[in-house]
């Protein structure tokens, strides 16, 4: 099985973060062909932060683009899945990405993640009959919560969406430890100091009041 994966970029996010487990995760079963598209310019470097740790096993693709959301984007996605003719494409970026290629590419499946509450995912609020349209009928919506679930059923009016919370591998140490041990005490004042990590941009969508 071919499987196209798509993101705007591999910055440091937790999607991203996501998005590289998920290709790794895949491409372990040797019959699924994996390859993720890139859409933003990785020349810049925070645009490729998960880039190293992305499996050999996976193809990857960047059609370096100077924006994420502009028509030429639009166009150069389109033709790269008409170009590999994947059996499965899953998008990790706005909805409107796959408008063109679900309704003429119609042998592809299609499947959409959600890595917001719904209306945050919702770029022009004027989209939202035509988001609608393709979640009933070309391309499958995916949440990765409970409320996430919840925030597309109140904003659509629909039931079909799939919700899988979002997971990732196992973490375990690296040989950065005690790089990162001097880096933490390095900021105490006094040797019985406690650090406190925050691993999260400071937001209220973050669940930071």
């Amino acid at each position: 099985m071919k499987i196209l994966e798509i993101t705007y970029s591999l910055s440091s996010g937790g999607a991203e973060r996501f998005i590289v487990d998920l290709c790794n995760e895949l491409s372990k079963d040797n019959s699924n062909q994996v390859i993720l598209m890139a859409i933003v310019d990785d020349t810049i470097a925070q645009n490729k932060h998960y880039l190293p740790e992305l499996s050999k096993k996976v193809e990857y693709i960047c059609l370096e683009a100077t924006s994420g959301f502009n028509i030429m984007s639009f166009i150069r996605v389109f033709k790269m899945i008409r170009s590999l003719k994947p059996d499965i494409v899953h998008a990790h970026c706005n909805l409107i990405m796959l408008y063109f290629p679900s309704l003429l590419l119609k042998r592809v499946r299609y499947f959409h993640t959600l890595h917001n509450l719904a209306e945050a995912c919702l770029k022009f609020r004027f989209l939202k009959p035509v988001n609608s349209f393709f979640y009933r009928n070309f391309v499958l919506p995916i949440t990765i919560s409970n409320i996430c679930q919840q925030s597309y059923q109140t904003l659509y009016k629909l039931q079909n969406a799939i919700c899988i919370p979002n997971g990732r591998t196992t973490i375990s140490t690296t040989n950065k430890l005690g790089n990162t041990q001097l880096e933490i005490s390095a900021l105490k004042r006094a040797p019985g100091d406690k650090i406190f990590v925050h691993v999260a941009r400071f937001h209220k969508q973050k669940n930071q009041r």
